[in-house]
């Protein structure tokens, strides 16, 4: 089974929005793929992520 997924919306200033447009274009990816990326790797390095586990 699927998780429940959850919509966000961020504002961004025009150069971080550049930013992550040239990456994803360079990169093949969606913005939401790599926005998703990123917030996985912050688990890997937060307290959260070590509270998770337990």
């Amino acid at each position: 089974m699927a998780a429940a997924k959850r919509r966000i919306d961020i504002l961004v200033t025009e150069k971080e929005f550049e930013i992550l447009e040239k990456y994803c274009e360079e990169n093949g990816q969606t913005k939401t793929a790599v926005v998703r990326e990123l917030i996985r790797k912050l688990e890997a390095h937060t307290a959260f992520g070590r509270l998770a586990d337990h």
